[in-house]
């Protein structure tokens, strides 16, 4: 039973010991990590939605602009197709649709007109067309012969699109309607975006006028006009344009309440054209507006892939008219950000985008941006009532939620079942996964505990890692955390990963996390889409796009709840001899050392050291070099990475360079003069960031930091030697400052005046020489033990 409703409740984000820290392709495809509310940013010289912890409209447009940037396939999806590969509608009941004659209700027929014909604002539209999908609905299921309830069609939207639902970080989105559970919306406090399973966006694409400054004034949003526009060229009339005296007392700014004189604000001025696509509206040079030539929202310029790029133009007039999304798909991007976001697992987000009669379905997942292929319901009456009729009846694993995450039954005799199906409620606490037999392992359930969630990616696009807290049924002696992450197609798989250092170091077995099962998925099981375009924009779509990986590990302890700083010693050597064997033996670089990646368990009554998340670890060549891996890539934590991987040119650009063995130990360092600033052992917490430019500044910032600690004309280190905690002060002088001063001199080594300009350059080849591990236990005086393995082949 499904019910179209808004609500004003939130949920809550657990803190975590675990993070979905670097980037998993490039400078250009972000993510960050969470840390017990203190946030370190994002690794990358850009942020993606995942790396704002501020969610206000402001700040979160340009981040889902960028993220979607060059992810929306090119080809439309066949509407039809669409729906039976999406909702599971059988070829039969498509047919019996498509091949009835649907009479639209008058009265809302008639509105619906008015409202479109006299330009009323767009919270008008909501009764009318929901009212018209309630007819169809309920014309269908006649046809259909199925039962109905009035639960079960789609109620009005009371607060016609200013209702606030709630979303992570204090999020606030209105949505001009959802489609939720009936059991939900007989109560709106229940309702969050995680029991979402579609939106709808209205958008009325004619509200024109221009300002005193000549710009033109669409929707709340306010443009400059193209200075080279011809004047003569003008085709959008005066009764298409909205009186000055409906703008702000301000015209220059956009007006920022919703009320009746202020509809909502979209990212583009679009009217529409007189075929299906888009045509961009622009002020010529003396005021007036003139179309563009159709630009079908994103096609503005496409690569040679299966994408589209929304943002990069080859002309700088048609640079003015695409520089985002439309307003539609921009809108329905963050309602898609939110539901993704949501606390359980979800693979895809699927909603319906209106402009006046123009109809077309939005498909999100962690990979690309799919939409359908628009059709006009005033004309096609059997398409909207297809539309609706799918909507409704899907299931939630249809819908896009996990198939996996299983949530209990309790049935009249009192007995407990689990189903994926449930679409309310969904508490997470007692809820299971569920693997199905694969790899070679038989099937198993992990029952979710309290706190359910110790871990949520916050952006669209991108690995989405969800990582919960769960038990084994029967077995409250260990906790175990269930990893569900999006791995970039092609990458080698953590736990294959895992099992290569495990095999091939038998004796250092207790210092890799056990993988107590796994389960992976491809693009193509997760995507039915892929197979509905043509094989050159799906082989482009498949090797851009994500596997699904499920992974459960035991529960580990963070450095910081050890019981002293000797105990923290060890398990830090502990990590830096297993990350040495595990480059020099296994011929694996782990690439992303962080506070939250350095581990610890107890094994035989001892803490024992380990690093977790492998997912962006690469196998090297006999010189310690991933050759699969881009130049331009970079992976890793902003405050830990080495300072030679953060630098860039004068234009921005990051320089070529392979990530190598000594820079994941120089990220040791890091990770060692972090620890004696923020990991109070005593009292067994990570404190906050003591230093904003270190830990919570920009990639310059950061890198800017370690230059100064490590340069012996500057007080930082003088500073940082202040604030060290006191239980570490004997081992920052017996360590950090040595190993300071070895770096230090590493750098001095590797940087030498060319002989053709006289410029002092650094040579990174000079530097991984100088920087060995050998070096670097000999500087600490700790003796390398002897470990039994072989060779990888």
């Amino acid at each position: 039973m499904v019910t179209s409703v808004t609500s004003s409740s939130s949920y809550s984000i657990y803190s975590s010991y675990y993070t979905d820290s670097g980037f998993s392709e490039c400078s250009d495809c972000p993510s960050s990590c969470s840390i017990c509310e203190s946030d370190i940013p994002s690794t990358p010289l850009r942020r993606s939605a995942h790396g704002h912890a501020l969610r206000k409209h402001e700040v979160m447009d340009p981040a889902v602009r960028k993220e979607v940037e060059g992810k929306v396939c090119k080809q439309d999806i066949p509407l039809v197709a669409f729906v039976k590969s999406t909702y599971g509608l059988d070829d039969e009941t498509v047919d019996r649709i498509l091949n009835t004659k649907f009479t639209f209700p008058a009265a809302p027929l008639q509105e619906y007109k008015s409202i479109i014909e006299q330009h009323k604002y767009e919270h008008s539209m909501y009764k009318p067309f929901k009212a018209i999908l309630d007819d169809f609905f309920k014309t269908v299921c006649a046809i259909l012969d199925v039962d109905i309830d009035e639960d079960e069609l789609l109620a009005s939207y009371e607060k016609k699109g200013r209702h606030v639902v709630y979303g992570v970080q204090k999020s606030q989105r209105k949505p001009d309607d959802i489609i939720a559970d009936s059991d939900v919306t007989s109560n709106p406090k229940r309702i969050v975006w995680q029991l979402v399973p579609h939106y709808f966006e209205f958008k009325k694409q004619k509200y024109y006028a221009q300002n005193s400054k000549g710009q033109v004034h669409a929707m709340g949003i306010v443009y400059k006009a193209d200075e080279g526009a011809s004047a003569a060229a003008t085709s959008v009339d005066a009764a298409n344009l909205r009186p000055l005296s409906a703008l702000s007392a301000d015209d220059s700014t956009m007006p920022t309440s919703r009320g009746p004189d202020h509809p909502r604000t979209p990212s583009e001025v679009a009217v529409s054209g007189e075929d299906d696509r888009t045509i961009k509206a622009k002020t010529t040079a003396s005021g007036g507006v003139k179309r563009s030539a159709p630009n079908d929202h994103y096609t503005a310029s496409r690569d040679s892939g299966g994408f589209t790029n929304s943002l990069k133009t080859t002309s700088s007039h048609k640079r003015q008219r695409i520089t985002t999304a439309i307003c539609q798909e921009l809108q329905a991007a963050h309602y898609a950000l939110e539901c993704m976001d949501a606390e359980t697992s979800r693979r895809y987000v699927t909603g319906v985008c209106i402009d006046d009669y123009k109809v077309w379905l939005m498909y999100h997942n962690r990979s690309h941006v799919f939409r359908t292929t628009h059709f006009n319901f005033h004309e096609s009456p059997h398409l909207l009532a297809l539309v609706v009729y799918a909507l409704v009846r899907c299931t939630p694993t249809q819908a896009g939620f996990d198939p996996l995450l299983h949530f209990p039954i309790k049935g009249e005799d009192g007995t407990v079942s689990y189903s994926s199906e449930v679409t309310y409620p969904r508490n997470l606490v007692g809820a299971c996964f569920v693997f199905p037999e694969g790899n070679g392992q038989p099937a198993a359930t992990f029952i979710i505990q309290s706190p359910p969630l110790l871990f949520k990616y916050q952006g669209l696009l991108g690995r989405g890692t969800m990582i919960y807290l769960a038990k084994k049924p029967g077995d409250d002696r260990k906790e175990y955390v269930v990893k569900v992450g999006h791995t970039s197609h092609g990458r080698e798989l953590e736990p294959v990963i895992l099992k290569r250092l495990r095999k091939t170091l038998p004796s250092m077995q207790k210092h890799f996390p056990v993988v107590e099962a796994w389960r992976a998925f491809g693009p193509l099981a997760l995507c039915g889409l892929l197979m509905l375009v043509d094989e050159a924009t799906r082989d482009a779509l498949i090797k851009d796009s994500r596997t699904i990986v499920y992974q459960v590990t035991l529960r580990l302890r963070p450095l910081w709840e050890l019981d002293s700083v000797e105990e923290f010693a060890d398990c830090y050597i502990d990590i830096v001899e297993m990350h040495y064997h595990a480059y020099e033996y296994a011929r694996t670089l782990h690439r992303d050392i962080s506070e939250t990646n350095a581990m610890s368990r107890i094994v035989d009554g001892k803490a024992v050291g380990l690093l977790n998340d492998w997912d962006l670890a690469c196998f090297v060549n006999e010189h310690g070099i991933s050759e699969a891996t881009p130049t331009q890539h970079r992976a890793g934590t902003a405050p830990f990475m080495a300072v030679d991987l953060q630098y860039v040119t004068n234009s921005g650009k990051l320089i070529p360079q392979y990530h190598r063995y000594h820079h994941d130990l120089e990220s040791l360092f890091w990770l060692l003069a972090w620890a004696m600033l923020h990991f109070d052992i005593a009292n067994k917490r990570r404190l906050d960031c003591k230093v904003a430019s270190w830990g919570k500044g920009t990639w310059e910032d950061a890198a800017r930091f370690k230059t100064n600690f490590l340069a012996e004309d500057c007080n930082t280190m003088e500073d940082y030697h202040v604030d060290v905690l006191p239980p570490f002060k004997d081992l920052a002088w017996d360590w950090v400052m040595p190993l300071a001063a070895m770096f230090q001199n590493a750098r001095k080594a590797a940087t030498k005046k060319d002989k053709k300009d006289r410029h002092y350059k650094f040579d990174p080849d000079s530097y991984a020489k100088e920087v060995t591990f050998e070096k670097f236990m000999e500087t600490i005086q700790r003796k390398p033990r002897k470990w039994s393995h072989r060779k990888a082949e």
